[in-house]
């Protein structure tokens, strides 16, 4: 198979393959043998049946040149309606080759539009057609040049490009085609455009002579298509890249500029004159010129160090947009782009925060960016070397091969760049596991900033806990805040060869300095409830109130003892502070019921939210089921949609137990204000009161009668006096609803 037929097959080799193994299967469960007389065959295929005609036309196929005597019968069946069997006879008919000339006439009838789908037997696709039919007739070879050179002339669009591509598939042994297919070059069809090119650049020097003269047509699209088939030819068309470059020097039109930059590189055009124009693409006004720019330079490795030292200018250009461009053609020459990178770094250190594609490009060119970066946090304030910092993410983006230039910065005598090694191989987490002996180090280190950093390293990059708990516990006595909050922030993830420390971190609640015990109360959790104790006294303190109320609410149930004190608080409470309480003992569940009458003036209080919060509290303490809904149930009339929404939050928990709250949900369903609540929350219950699910299929909302109809088939055969109400349903207009309700009724074995 020639080259140009090779490369459009592989695309239909998969389905032709599955076609054909299904075939030989077939063949084998039938024990059938391989017919082997071309004049059974031929019989076969002029049968009615379909089958038949597909086994006898692919056993044609395989017989090649034998298969001449059937060719009469395999002309007939190109006009056969079964695709499998039109396919394998033009299959066929090429594997006979040269001596299946008499099928010219019916394969080039096939290529054209009108004829290939105007016989009343088929629409195939027209690609397939294309391809096939093109591939006999270049199979028959000369005895169809003809002809086809005259199909380039065609009125017939698909004709000429079948025409094309049947010559392309001959290769030099078409040459004589060259001037006809050379005048299709400006055809506007872009399939006759495509083949045509293709064809050309297959038949390569001897069209290259007549392309030549067509770089300076006057017709735009011819200029363009010979560009495009001198580029296809590849090095075969090297000695055209000066006239090519000539010729883009004088370019006006849009199109053949970007066929011409894009192909240039490719030809190994003189890069010293290329480059620049290269460059200047990459700030024209057209957004096509500018791809076309970068992907010219993108493809032009033998001129990388020249492009490379023109795009560091242009990094530092003032305008954004030329300078971003220049940043994103560097990154994409990876580690061959490295001279590049102080003018990267400039450009990224002066914007606040720097462009993702300037961080992208120092991340694509790698590993020699590392040293360079390092030194260039020398100018970045301590305080803002944060885990955020865009060095940071940088140096993660990296990965595991930044981990050894990185941990060379840990010993650099500037706290940034100190600061900036330790944050980046906490970012690597895992990959920089190997850098924890070094990390180690930075427990010592002057600057309190890195030995706190150096703490959450030493975790993330998951050092061995016989190293780093000792060092915890060592750091909980800092002279520094800073690290001694670091320390106890970090002893919850150690697990439980932490746990011996929390005894440690609670006693920081008294620490001399307020960040510290601020601090430990955020960071506080379920696991640490022997804080509780400590807690307590906390709720007098206005200044921690909060962040106290907040710790107790994160252990729960655990919490309890703290319940007294916050139901003493709580009428006195500000409103921030009451919403808190409300929510903290919320946490504690049935273990907060004795703050139920401390909680019932909250409930009718005048402030919405606050209202609502009581409400999701005294549901929350609630232990009785039926109490909770009937007091739900009339929180769900309150005129203020939070506290409606927020007695409809505490009423999933009930599950099936809904009591009076189920009909509340069920009337809100007829109004527009709160259908969309009932309906969530409708949802997420369990609802078996048949009456009201049979009465939700009469409203005339399609999301309504959809829920009901799959709640009444989740209660399954004991619904079964739904049916009549369902059967109703079964007939609605909206063939959604009509399904819904017939899945239902098989769900309840009423169908």
């Amino acid at each position: 198979m020639n080259r140009q037929f090779a490369r459009a097959g592989r695309s239909g080799s998969v389905r032709r393959a599955c076609g054909i193994s299904f075939v030989i299967a077939l063949a084998v469960v039938k024990g059938a043998e391989e017919p082997q007389s071309v004049e059974k065959l031929v019989a076969q295929l002029q049968t009615g049946d379909v089958p038949g005609r597909r086994d006898a036309s692919y056993f044609l196929q395989r017989l090649g040149p034998k298969a001449k005597d059937a060719l009469p019968a395999l002309i007939k069946a190109i006009a056969d309606e079964d695709k499998q069997v039109w396919s394998n006879s033009v299959a066929a008919i090429a594997a006979i080759g040269p001596d299946a000339k008499e099928a010219i006439p019916v394969l080039l009838e096939d290529l054209a539009s009108k004829e290939g789908q105007g016989r009343g037997r088929r629409n195939f696709d027209r690609s397939q057609r294309m391809f096939r039919s093109a591939h006999a007739l270049s199979r028959i070879g000369p005895a169809a040049i003809p002809p086809l050179i005259q199909g380039l002339s065609s009125d017939d669009a698909t004709l000429r490009a079948g025409s094309a591509k049947a010559l392309g598939g001959m290769g030099t042994v078409a040459n004589e085609s060259i001037p006809a297919l050379i005048a299709n070059l400006n055809h506007g069809d872009n399939d006759v455009q495509r083949e045509v090119v293709e064809a050309l650049a297959i038949m390569g020097a001897d069209a290259k002579a007549s392309l030549i003269p067509a770089l300076s047509d006057k017709e735009s699209r011819t200029r363009q298509s010979a560009v495009l088939a001198l580029a296809a030819m590849g090095k075969d068309s090297n000695d055209v890249a000066a006239v090519m470059l000539e010729r883009l020097s004088v370019e006006t039109d849009t199109n053949v500029r970007i066929s011409l930059l894009t192909a240039l590189p490719k030809l190994g055009a003189d890069s010293k004159i290329l480059v620049p124009r290269l460059i200047e693409g990459l700030n024209d006004s057209n957004e096509s010129i500018r791809r076309a720019s970068v992907n010219g330079l993108l493809s032009f490795p033998t001129a990388k160090k020249e492009i490379v030292e023109a795009l560091k200018n242009q990094v530092r250009d003032k305008n954004k947009e030329s300078s971003l461009r220049a940043a994103y053609v560097l990154g994409r020459f990876g580690s061959g782009a490295e001279s590049a990178v102080p003018a990267l770094l400039d450009v990224a250190s002066m914007q606040t925060p720097p462009d993702q594609i300037l961080v992208e490009a120092l991340v694509q060119v790698g590993e020699p960016v590392v040293p360079r970066l390092l030194s260039a946090a020398e100018k970045v304030p301590l305080d803002q070397m944060t885990s955020e910092h865009w060095m940071v993410k940088c140096l993660q983006s990296m990965g595991s091969f930044a981990v050894n230039p990185v941990r060379n910065g840990l010993g650099h005598k500037n706290p940034s760049v100190r600061l900036l090694s330790v944050r980046a191989l906490t970012a690597l987490g895992r990959d920089a596991e190997d850098a924890a002996t070094s990390l180690l180090e930075k427990l010592d280190d002057p600057d309190v900033r890195v030995r706190a950093a150096a703490l959450g390293a030493l975790v993330s990059v998951e050092a061995p806990s016989k190293l780093v708990v000792p060092r915890i516990e060592k750091s909980l006595n800092d002279p520094s805040p800073i690290v001694r909050l670091a320390a106890a922030q970090l002893v919850p993830k150690l697990g439980e060869e932490g746990k011996h420390l929390n005894v440690a971190v609670i006693g920081k609640l008294n620490d001399s300095d307020a960040s510290v015990r601020r601090g430990i109360l955020d960071s506080l959790g379920p696991e640490q409830s022997a804080a509780i104790p400590a807690l307590v006294p906390l709720l007098d303190n206005a200044e921690v109130r909060l962040p106290a109320m907040q710790a107790l609410g994160r252990m729960g149930a655990n919490a309890k003892p703290a319940l007294p004190k916050l139901i003493e608080l709580l009428p006195n409470l500000p409103r921030d502070g009451k919403m808190q309480a409300l929510d903290t003992i919320a946490s504690m569940g049935a273990g907060g019921a004795e703050a139920h009458a401390a909680i019932e003036p909250l409930r009718t209080d005048g402030d919405g939210e606050l209202r609502s919060r009581a409400i999701f509290a005294s549901a929350a303490i609630e232990a009785n089921p039926e109490t909770r809904a009937t007091m739900l149930a009339a929180a769900l009339d309150d005129a203020d949609g939070a506290v409606r929404k927020a007695a409809a939050e505490a009423i999933v928990p009930l599950g099936d137990k809904l009591g009076p709250s189920a009909p509340k949900l069920f009337a809100m369903l007829r109004t527009d204000r709160d259908r969309d609540l009932a309906l969530a929350t409708l949802r997420r219950v369990r609802v078996r009161d048949l009456d009201l699910l049979k009465g939700a299929l009469t409203l005339p909302e399609t999301e309504v009668k959809m829920y009901a109809c799959e709640a009444i088939g989740r209660i399954g055969r004991d619904a079964r006096e739904a049916a009549s109400a369902l059967e109703i349903v079964a007939t609605d207009s909206n063939e959604e609803v009509a399904r819904a309700a017939r899945r239902a009724m098989r769900a309840i074995g009423a169908r």
